[in-house]
């Protein structure tokens, strides 16, 4: 079988500075993640699993 990838979206309900500054430093320790990219919209991280 082959290596199954996702795109997951994640909205929070706040944006304080902190929070966001968090989610970025620990969102590469988590097993399984490849890439995360912080963007702008609707959505505030693609996380490439």
């Amino acid at each position: 079988m082959g290596t199954s990838v996702a795109i997951i979206a994640l909205q929070f309900t706040g944006h304080a500075r902190d929070a966001m500054d968090a989610v970025r430093a620990q969102i590469g320790q988590v097993s399984g993640v490849i890439s995360a990219l912080h963007v702008s919209g609707r959505t505030d991280f693609l996380v490439h699993v």
